[in-house]
């Protein structure tokens, strides 16, 4: 009995030694960065050129559906930089951080954006199927970009 508390206790210290020296890096934040996602959209959002701009917007490539950037209504103002890999998927075990994404299940895709050039533009994302022409998108996020 005595041998089991001392393994215990000798598991407790190697498991809680790396604890107090390992440290976890703190995320890089970009400050030039504008994150949309965090903008009501009821006045324009003001940028300078070189500025980048990200959005953060859910969606469910299983059913067809995806974001469509309408690049025309950003009027050369804005350039799509790049799209980041889809994230944060529900897993189908949440307890196990391995476990592979649930399929069927909604994710995040963040897109990311430079103000280009001076101006005003409309930046317009729609949630929709794009074998569906003339068909109304499912969503619609539109807003006004102002770079100076």
């Amino acid at each position: 009995m005595l041998h089991r508390y001392a393994m215990l206790a000798w598991l407790s210290i190697a498991m809680t030694s790396g604890c107090a020296t390992a440290q976890t890096p703190l995320p890089v934040i970009d400050l030039d960065t504008i994150d949309l996602s965090k903008v009501d959209g009821a006045a324009p959002v003001q940028a300078q050129v070189g500025q980048m701009l990200s959005i953060s917007l859910t969606g469910n490539a299983s059913t067809g559906y995806s974001w469509e950037w309408d690049e025309a209504a950003a009027a050369g103002v804005l350039v799509r930089e790049r799209d980041v890999a889809k994230a944060d998927p529900v897993k189908s075990d949440p307890v196990k951080s391995d476990a592979p994404p649930l399929v069927g299940s909604p994710s995040t895709q963040v897109w990311l954006f430079r103000a280009a050039a001076p101006g005003k533009a409309e930046l317009r994302l729609d949630y929709r199927r794009p074998w569906e022409q003339g068909v109304v998108p499912v969503q619609t996020v539109r807003l006004q970009i102002v770079v100076h």
